[in-house]
């Protein structure tokens, strides 16, 4: 497990009117050269990691009853 991260975001602010929690799906690939972070003009993410946030995800809502 990573070490916490202490990152500015609005999501705070959403999470004092409804329960909510953050996740980070890495789509970091150095191989793939995909290593500029978020904000960064040359972001490119590597699509083969969207799979694991959306299995994430429907994991998530078939747990607490959405799906």
């Amino acid at each position: 497990m990573e070490d916490p991260m202490f990152g500015t975001e609005d999501f705070s602010s959403f999470s004092e009117a409804v329960p909510a929690s953050m996740q980070f799906i890495g789509v970091h690939h150095e191989r793939l050269g995909k290593v500029y972070p978020l904000h960064h003009s040359n972001f490119k993410i590597d699509e083969k990691a969207l799979q694991y946030g959306v299995d994430y995800y429907v994991k998530l809502a078939e747990r607490v009853g959405v799906l």
